[in-house]
């Protein structure tokens, strides 16, 4: 199981957003509330003469709600779902074991053109 595979499996597991987590974009006609994800292969960490085999990715966070308080609400959940990850294999048992990872502040927003509350971040795995 890779790590976006991973991801989802553990997203789907909050109220809310089960069956609703989505790579880059949900496509037309999906309602709030979902969560949207981008990452990526990540980069290898190296010693002066090697690669360690450990891998550092990237991922941005995209939490959506129709109104301010589900939008919060599920954000909530969801951070405290990517803390849990640390020092875990998740996703199940065949799922990348998470050695350490870091998440920055979620930045919040009203979207007047499509009336959603989106709440952006970014967490590093290193895995």
């Amino acid at each position: 199981m890779d790590l976006e595979e991973a991801l989802v499996a553990e997203f789907d597991t909050i109220s809310g957003i089960t069956g609703k987590v989505y790579p880059l974009f949900t496509g037309e006609g999906v309602d709030p509330p979902f969560l949207v994800y981008v990452s990526s292969e990540g980069t290898y960490e190296r010693t002066l003469t090697e690669f360690t085999g450990m891998k550092l990715i990237e991922c941005e966070i995209h939490v959506v709600g129709s109104n301010y308080g589900e939008m919060k609400s599920i954000l909530k959940d969801v951070i405290e779902k990517i803390i849990s990850f640390r020092q875990r294999q998740i996703g199940g048992v065949d799922g990348p074991f998470v050695q350490t990872l870091q998440y920055d502040q979620p930045e919040e927003m009203f979207e007047g053109d499509t009336w959603i509350y989106r709440a952006s971040f970014d967490i590093t795995l290193r895995i």
